[in-house]
């Protein structure tokens, strides 16, 4: 994030996003976390203008929980925070994607990406909506009760 430590994150020309999602009354862009080196995408979420400013002031990720309907700073629990190393928009200006330097794993669930479910079935002829299943297709990096404790 080099580039972007020279600019003023309260800019509102730097801020000027299509926050379209309304998710509870709060303005959010949709975030993609994708691995800076590999490519791999880690994980969606939302931002809204706050979460935004503090990744670029902090260089780490910060996103909005509208499950929990507050700011979330990425890996304030676990300790796997993700290092931001660019930043770009789409398009419509409604969605962000960040190219991190993810610590440890991106996925609550204990796998270093949030896409570790395949979507497949046994019989390729057959379109029957019951033949689909999902499978894990990834390795665990850890065991989340061993990091945010018993739910």
């Amino acid at each position: 994030m080099q580039d972007l430590e020279k600019v003023d994150p309260k800019d509102e020309d730097l801020l000027n996003l299509n926050f379209r999602h309304n998710v509870n009354g709060e303005d959010l862009v949709i975030a993609v976390a994708q691995d800076y080196e590999t490519s791999e995408v880690l994980m969606v979420a939302f931002m809204n203008k706050e979460a935004i400013i503090k990744t670029l002031e902090t260089g780490k990720a910060h996103y909005w929980s509208t499950s929990r309907g507050k700011p979330w700073f990425k890996g304030e629990s676990s300790g796997h925070i993700q290092e931001v190393k660019e930043i770009f928009t789409d398009c419509d200006k409604d969605a962000v994607l960040l190219k991190v330097k993810q610590t440890g794993a991106a996925c609550h669930e204990g796998y270093y990406s949030c896409f570790f479910r395949e979507i497949s079935h046994d019989n390729s002829n057959d379109v029957n909506i019951k033949e689909y299943k999902l499978k894990i297709v990834k390795d665990k990096v850890f065991e989340p009760e061993k990091v945010y404790g018993e739910k």
